[in-house]
């Protein structure tokens, strides 16, 4: 089976990476060639014809276009892992907003199905139409390990992340200053392109991103952070660092939203927090405890295994393509 993506951007991109080209060799173990071609420099819609299905992901196009990447695909498929109507950050103007949403009943309508990253993603495109399914999102299980910490010496307390995203990190600046003052030591960890914007009285190891060593630097914590907006954006995202958090065997703290209850499916393997004063007491009780710590990173790398290895997606991927392709004929 043969099958095109359109993809938000270039492997380079994270979306674009983890909805679709991390499980390129899953599909084709399973016999789904997948290639892929960035969907704002893709013109030729005729060849679209040449495969089985068709999947466009995130990105909102005019109805036009969008008639014309229908018009030429046996099976149309919306992906998303983002609430990409809602604005991230700066709120949209009125033309923004009544555009955004035009091309997205056009699109989602379009479709023979959407596929979504979590429940509140559903829950949205059902309302404007869609035919939605929950494909989670997903990890290599082989790269996103456990690896065994030590409980001697200080809890390394470590968030990973992009630049764009250290203000939210930043945030926590005067809770991260009181708990340096406990008497259980503890070790700041920031995994990211820059360093963060912290008061000088707070010991920071910084490490510098570097591409591949993600899961590496991961697998040291003791305890992850998650802090995120308080929007609807990020009510929208399946928060991909909390699940390499679990699947590092890491319990974490994290802003309350949709996406990461979601994930945390119920479970201990992390807590979700409202207010710093909560953060403060996730946190001094994780770092009292590594016989919790440890309790709650078991749990949440079978979370991880049982609904979020990319051989689980790939699996899903494919059985929802060719349930889609006989359905058309």
């Amino acid at each position: 089976m043969k099958v095109a993506a359109l993809t938000f951007g270039t492997e380079e991109c994270a979306s674009s990476y983890y909805r679709i080209f991390q499980l390129r060799e899953p599909l084709k173990s399973l016999g789904v060639a997948l290639s892929a071609f960035e969907a704002n420099h893709f013109k030729d819609w005729e060849s679209l014809g040449d495969y089985d299905a068709v999947i466009l992901q995130k990105r909102l196009f005019s109805p036009k276009i969008i008639r014309s990447i229908r018009k030429h695909s046996k099976v149309l498929i919306y992906d998303t892992d983002d609430a990409v109507w809602e604005p991230h950050g700066k709120k949209h103007h009125i033309w923004t907003r009544w555009r955004t949403e035009w091309r997205l009943r056009a699109t989602v309508k379009a479709a023979d199905a959407c596929l979504v990253a979590n429940g509140y993603l559903r829950d949205a495109l059902v309302r404007r139409g869609g035919r939605v399914q929950v494909l989670p999102m997903a990890l290599d299980e082989s790269i996103w390990q456990p690896q065994k910490n030590s409980i001697h010496g200080p809890a390394r307390i470590g968030w990973a992340g992009a630049p764009v995203n250290l203000t939210y990190l930043n945030q926590l600046g005067p809770l991260m200053l009181r708990l340096q003052a406990s008497p259980t030591p503890i070790e700041w960890v920031v995994y990211c392109g820059q360093p963060p914007d912290l008061p000088a009285e707070i010991s920071v190891t910084h490490i510098p991103f570097q591409k591949g060593t993600e899961a590496r630097h991961v697998q040291t914590f003791a305890i992850g952070l998650l802090p995120l907006p308080a929007n609807d954006f990020a009510h929208g995202k399946s928060p991909i660092k909390a699940l390499q958090y679990m699947a590092c065997g890491v319990p974490f703290v994290s802003d309350r939203s949709r996406g990461a209850e979601e994930l945390l499916a119920g479970s201990t393997a992390g807590r979700l927090v409202l207010g710093l004063a909560e953060w403060q007491d996730a946190l001094e009780q994780m770092i009292r405890s590594p016989e919790m710590r440890a309790d709650m990173g078991a749990v949440g790398r079978q979370v991880f295994l049982s609904k979020h290895s990319t051989t689980a997606a790939a699996h899903q991927l494919a059985e929802s393509i060719q349930r889609l392709k006989n359905v058309r004929g």
